[in-house]
């Protein structure tokens, strides 16, 4: 395998500070094939499950609420 030249890059800061670092090349590797996953379903149930949760607890909420102001029991 050839040697690759290893580049550096100069990075200027707004405060004129100067960086130099190395950047790493390598030798281009096969494509893969990527997986596109439809998750929009499993999302809307979670969307919803959660919005039932918090629903449920603003009326726990405002049941203490109004029940404290009543004099409780």
């Amino acid at each position: 395998m050839p040697s690759l030249p290893k580049p550096s890059v100069s990075v200027r800061s707004s405060w004129g500070v100067t960086m130099r670092e190395l950047v790493a090349m390598s030798c281009p590797s096969e494509p893969t094939l990527l997986l596109v996953r439809d998750n929009t379903r499993g999302n809307i149930v979670r969307l919803a499950l959660g919005a039932g949760v918090l629903l449920a607890l603003v009326l726990i909420l405002a049941e203490v609420a109004h029940g404290g102001r009543r004099g409780g029991l």
